[in-house]
């Protein structure tokens, strides 16, 4: 049997000989756009360790209180010798790495991080695409965030979280303490990089517990990331229909397709169909950040990076502005 028919009965009280009921014993919070997604494939490629599918929102609210964790425990076959879930709003969440603590104290703890730089850039466009942000240009949007006290109107949660995701330090030691420095990994979007990315996964499989087998990357996915601002327009569009947007919260929740208006459900179809030919015809990049709006970040995240590089013992040097201008130069 499969692990998604496996999945089904555990939600439904259905289990196969020899599976056994069990709760996650791997966490991957985050952080947002870094890479979260292809490793928690990459992982699930290994025999042994299951990865649930999407992401896993039960320990944030207003999940938490309404379902209760009841669709936590997953029954798995005895070959499987790890449970991981991810959820890359979890890293940023005190709330929610304290739930964790309190229901998985001993689970291990990995997390991914990027360039806060360009993982602001491209958590902005995130938002754009789901609706949670105005489609105004990054440039305009990230000087808004960055630049300093705002005109009139207050940032909104989608705005904070562009910023408040990348403030690495507090977050990365928040899961320190909670968890202790030998259950949590942190790795680099770069550590996955061709060259390193074998080495850094079979380092990975010591640290899960699992034998560091030789299992090829995930391929890219068949959808094409993009920046260009119409084409986030048209996905924003069909996002209205597809999600129920919380502003206060800055989450989308999907819709039941089956309880959608007919009129609705060929929206979303006609919007995904002129998303694929408006991506697949303009280039992909052309929202471009202006040297001062990416000045004004890393005057905010640059002070960051010593206490960042002193909890990893790594060098983070080429995340700073002086690195970014030589390299863009």
């Amino acid at each position: 049997m499969g692990m998604r028919e496996t999945e089904v009965g555990a939600r439904s009280g259905r289990l196969e000989p020899d599976a056994r009921l069990v709760r996650p014993d791997l966490v991957c919070p985050g952080a947002q756009k870094s890479a979260s997604t292809f490793l928690s494939r990459w992982l699930d490629a290994h025999p042994n360790i299951h990865m649930r599918r999407g992401e896993y929102p039960g320990f944030e609210d207003p999940d938490y209180e309404r379902e209760k964790l009841t669709d936590l425990e997953l029954a798995l076959p005895p070959e499987i010798a790890c449970y991981g879930i991810r959820r890359a709003d979890y890293l940023t969440d005190a709330l929610a790495a304290q739930r964790l603590h309190e229901h998985l104290p001993d689970a291990r703890i990995l997390i991914t991080l990027r360039d806060p730089v360009t993982r602001a850039i491209s958590g902005y466009h995130h938002y754009v695409a789901y609706g949670l942000l105005p489609p105004r240009s990054a440039d305009a949007g990230l000087r808004r965030i960055f630049g300093g006290p705002t005109a009139g109107k207050p940032l909104s949660q989608a705005e904070r979280n562009v910023r408040d995701y990348g403030e690495y330090p507090r977050h990365v030691a928040r899961y320190f303490d909670l968890f202790g420095r030998e259950n949590v990994k942190v790795v680099l979007q770069t550590d996955l990089a061709e060259g390193s990315a074998k080495a850094t996964y079979a380092s990975l499989c010591e640290f899960i517990g699992v034998e560091p087998l030789d299992v090829e990357p995930p391929g890219k996915r068949a959808q094409r990331t993009t920046t260009n601002m119409l084409a986030l327009k048209a996905r924003s569009f069909g996002n209205r229909y597809r999600y129920d947007r919380h502003f206060d919260r800055a989450r989308s929740y999907s819709r039941e397709k089956a309880a959608l208006p007919g009129w609705q459900q060929f929206v979303i179809k006609a919007s995904a169909r002129a998303q694929e030919l408006v991506v697949a015809k303009l280039p992909a990049k052309d929202d471009l950040v202006s040297a001062e709006t990416l000045a004004a970040m890393h005057r905010h995240y640059d002070p960051q990076i010593p206490e960042l590089e002193q909890l990893l013992g790594r060098d983070l040097s080429t995340w700073r502005h002086d690195a970014a201008a030589s390299a863009s130069g």
